[in-house]
């Protein structure tokens, strides 16, 4: 994967959640992690097919997670993660790779993408067929981050 198709990835979360927040988060500085790592409480998987093949992990804490399900329903208080908040982010980990999918697409890279799969609890550990992931954090103040995890091939 190219420092291109990972600013795609980059511009499609930034622009979707600024579109469907209002918000604009920082980029953090791009790292590699390893297989096994242990992700956030909240995770959302997403498969990828086609021209390329792998997974993205979206990885929220519970605060951050609910702020932005928050933010979705229009202000709403969300006090606990319910299966509500949590198919929220969910539907907007598909709505960024649904873009990151049309913007391969303007390529000529042609990918799909699976339904969102939920993943939460404490201590979650993920190992990916891939030993090297690409995570990118995506930070709008100190304690509110999420992070995206991509492994590609």
């Amino acid at each position: 994967m190219t420092l291109e198709h990972l600013n795609i990835f980059i511009d499609s979360c930034k622009e979707v959640i600024g579109q469907i927040t209002g918000l604009q988060p920082k980029t953090g500085d791009l790292y590699i992690k390893t297989t096994p790592f242990e992700g956030n409480n909240l995770v959302i998987l997403i498969g990828i097919a086609g021209d390329f093949h792998g997974s993205t992990i979206l990885s929220l804490n519970d605060d951050s997670a609910k702020k932005i399900a928050s933010l979705m329903m229009g202000g709403f208080p969300i006090s606990t993660l319910d299966e509500m908040a949590k198919s929220a982010i969910a539907e907007l980990s598909n709505m960024i790779l649904g873009h990151v999918s049309t913007a391969f697409s303007k390529n000529k890279i042609n990918i799909d993408i699976t339904p969102p799969t939920i993943l939460t609890g404490e201590n979650l550990k993920l190992s990916l067929k891939s030993t090297c992931i690409n995570c990118i954090p995506f930070i709008f103040d100190e304690d509110f981050s999420l992070e995206m995890n991509i492994s590609i091939k």
